[in-house]
């Protein structure tokens, strides 16, 4: 048990080093500035660390599912609280998760274009979002496993269902006419675990 906390931990310390590396933003041209990168991640391409959605905790299936872990019932938008908001907890204030408003602004406001990208690593895949003034983030879809096929990406948005048991979750994925959409109504459970990509106010 004590090997694990001290996973756990480092796992933490880790995300904060890492984190600190990408705090940079770019104007897409909307209301907010969006982050390059994910929290936790070196480049654009990355997909970061996954959070568990709506608190701060890393999420890790070996020592997380073994905490006990009693999640919030969240009744209000939490971005910007460092109390649950991964965003501003590790990368401070000013920083913080995606509203539902700002999630669907940047659907609906910007260009979506599939992304590839060949690294050492193999091939990376995602959305390259290119805002009303030209410049472009890039929300790579999650590293393939059991679950994903490198074509479909969940990330957190800190705006509670109006049941108070679940959070809206922004999921995007790829269908031959490349269209985005909206998946709703997630559990708000240890299964949810998704990388935040993070905003600032102008």
């Amino acid at each position: 048990m004590i090997v694990m906390k001290k996973v756990f931990t480092l796992l933490i310390a880790l995300c904060s080093i890492i984190g600190a590396r990408a705090q940079e933003y770019v104007d897409l041209g909307l209301s907010v500035n969006w982050a390059t990168c994910n929290i936790g991640a070196n480049s654009p391409e990355e997909n970061g660390i996954n959070f568990i959605g709506g608190t701060k905790d890393v999420y890790d299936s070996k020592t997380t599912r073994m905490k006990n872990l009693i999640l919030p019932k969240h009744t209000q938008d939490y971005s910007g609280n460092p109390t649950y908001d991964a965003a501003t907890a590790y990368w401070g204030d000013g920083w913080r998760t995606p509203t539902y408003a700002e999630w669907s602004e940047l659907l609906a406001s910007c260009s979506w274009q599939w992304y590839q990208y060949e690294s050492g690593k193999g091939t990376i895949y995602g959305y390259r979002v290119i805002g009303p003034n030209g410049n472009s983030i890039i929300l790579p879809a999650r590293p393939k496993n059991s679950m994903s096929t490198f074509n479909s990406a969940s990330y957190q948005c800190s705006t509670p269902h109006q049941s108070g048991k679940y959070l809206y979750v922004f999921y995007y994925f790829k269908e031959k006419k490349g269209l985005c959409k909206y998946k709703h109504n997630i559990k708000h459970d240890l299964l949810g675990q998704f990388p935040p990509r993070a905003v600032r106010d102008k």
